[in-house]
């Protein structure tokens, strides 16, 4: 669903610091596991996504499963669960308050983000997207590295998800007029080497 992939791509760089200050922490380079939820109105949204994907497989027979999940993205770790590959730039990136903005905003048009405050590893931040086809809403949170090797992240905010992106979750009429969002998530990383994971552009 496109409000969450939207709100786990401003994180990945807003999150990362201030225009003011840089984290005291820079991440480790090298093969990263993360893992995000998003509840709408308390459902969990990504949750009923996986779910209403594998129904989906249980009813396509083997040569239509075999087109439909070469067209998704590859999971490249456990359920539920997404791994990066970080090179050394990216990395120095992360502690770079106004790269990580700049990258972050990028991707991310329509939406806005301010850093509060940074206070050692740990970052307060707010923002506003304003996208009719996707979210529309205020949003706040915090933002934690809590060493090289591990963070957190904690978000809530209000707003309304366009009707046609409800339809796209099972149980999403829930999901029309006003919602109330909460995220966390958190990162793990896991060896120096990636693997077959190819590090994002």
């Amino acid at each position: 669903m496109r409000v969450t992939l939207l709100m786990a791509g401003l994180l990945a760089g807003v999150c990362a610091g201030s225009q003011a200050q840089t984290l005291k922490t820079v991440p480790q380079a090298g093969l990263w596991e993360q893992e995000v939820q998003v509840l709408l109105n308390g459902q969990d949204v990504m949750g009923a996504l996986r779910l209403g994907q594998s129904a989906v497989m249980a009813r396509l027979s083997p040569a239509q499963r075999a087109q439909l999940q070469a067209m998704l993205p590859p999971q490249e770790g456990p359920v539920g669960k997404v791994r990066q590959c970080v090179t050394a730039p990216q990395a120095a990136v992360m502690a770079d308050p106004r790269a990580a903005l700049a990258r972050a905003l990028k991707t991310q048009p329509r939406c806005s983000a301010q850093i509060v405050s940074v206070t050692g590893d740990q970052v307060t931040f707010k923002g506003r997207c304003d996208d009719p086809a996707s979210f529309t809403g205020d949003y706040s949170g915090t933002y934690t590295l809590l060493d090289a090797t591990r963070w957190t992240y904690a978000m809530q905010g209000r707003g309304v998800v366009s009707p046609t992106l409800a339809e796209q979750v099972p149980g999403g009429a829930a999901l029309i007029g006003p919602v109330e969002m909460k995220a966390s998530g958190q990162g793990r990383w896991l060896a120096q080497e990636c693997g077959a994971v190819q590090p994002a552009p």
